[in-house]
This record gives C-alpha cells, structure tokens and sequence, in this order.
C-alpha cells in the first residue's frame, strides 16, 4: 500500500477497464486468502499497478468483491437453510453488516481523495503488529 501510495500516477476509471484489468485484479483477490494480506489493500495496490487513480482503484476493487462476497453469503444461507433455517437475529446482522460494509467504503472512498493511501497504509501495519502481538 504505502509503494502504491507513492507510485499512484494514473488516470484511468473504471469505464476505462479492459479484462485484463479486471483479471489481474481476480488474481490479487484470490492471492489475498493468503494470512496477512488485505485484499481490499492487495487490490487496490493491484489496481494502481494498472494505471487506475487511487479512488477508482479502490472502486474496481470494491466492485470485484462483490461477486466473491455474495457468493460466500449464499454458500452459508445454502448451510444455514440446510439445518433447519435462518435464525431471526442472523437477518438483523445481515442487516448491520450491508449498513456497515457500505458505510466503509464511502468513508474510505472520501478519505483516498483527501489523504491518499498512506493512513491506510499506516493503519494496515499498526492493526497488522497489534494482531500478531496480541494473538
């Protein structure tokens, strides 16, 4: 992150994106299971490689995670249904998390175009230390 951050010259958007764009940002995503990587910050870093500007790298991002994310929803709703139905209060998380989810990445959206990626840089690793220190 803290490399794209200093690297980020590009100027292309998302309505500028070719397959290969969009293939090489499934790669860094399906990389990104790996322990430690973020992949919304694999992503994005992925994204700027390609010459995206920072907010709509982190668009393309966020928009190719949608499929995976989705996917990973239905899959536990296909188990869930399976052992007898959906709790009550699991829609209610549902809930709460679609709010959440789309409140970060407003928010982090409009802190790329007033920071760039540095704070979340910083952030990554002091989370990152904090995590392999406390766990």
């Amino acid at each position: 992150l803290a490399w794209a951050s200093r690297r980020a010259k590009g100027d292309r958007d998302i309505a500028d994106a070719r397959p290969p764009d969009a293939l090489l940002v499934g790669i860094a995503q399906l990389l990104a299971i790996l322990p430690g990587i973020s992949r919304s910050g694999f992503t994005i870093a992925t994204g700027i490689a390609r010459q995206f500007t920072q907010v709509e790298a982190a668009r393309f991002s966020f928009l190719l995670g949608v499929p995976a994310v989705a996917a990973a929803g239905l899959l536990e709703l296909r188990t869930l249904l399976a052992a007898g139905g959906v709790p009550g209060p699991a829609w209610l998380g549902v809930l709460v998390a679609a709010i959440a989810g789309y409140a970060s990445i407003a928010f982090l959206l409009r802190m790329l175009e007033r920071t760039g990626l540095g704070i979340y840089a910083m952030y990554c690793l002091v989370v990152g230390v904090l995590a392999l220190v406390l766990l």
